[in-house]
């Protein structure tokens, strides 16, 4: 599998198209071997659950070459935010009552209802979406 967890680590403006072409690659490299032992080969990407790093990839392309998408849906807060309060490691939905990120345009979307319908509606077929579950 692929990890994707931090595409703006460092990022130029040509990597959402190379990491595109990666997964392609990978694909039809794994598609050639398994032609030639007769196996079909796992192709799988573990992905940020934050839009502020989802939004960087072509979801419903690199979608097309995998046979899933593990979401991982947990670490939203933890220790490396600065200030507090200490927040849900991993909220199904937001409070809009009560969070004290409500205002902030990109910690108002860490939940994983959010997260899910944002590879959805992005093209990603429901059936190759799996979710990781913090235990």
């Amino acid at each position: 599998g692929v990890c994707g967890n931090n595409p703006n680590c460092g990022a130029s403006a040509a990597d959402t198209a190379n990491f595109t072409g990666l997964i392609q690659e990978f694909r039809r490299q794994l598609d050639a071997e398994g032609a030639a032992s007769g196996k079909h080969y796992l192709l799988t990407f573990a992905a940020s659950a934050g839009q502020d790093k989802s939004s960087k990839i072509q979801l419903a392309t690199v979608a097309q070459s995998l046979d899933w998408i593990n979401l991982m849906a947990y670490d939203f807060h933890g220790g490396w935010e600065a200030s507090g309060p200490t927040e849900h490691h991993a909220p199904l939905f937001f409070d809009t009552a009560n969070d004290p990120h409500r205002n902030d345009p990109v910690l108002k979307n860490f939940y994983i209802d959010f997260a899910v319908n944002t590879y959805l509606n992005a093209g990603v077929p429901a059936n190759k979406l799996t979710m990781g579950v913090p235990f």
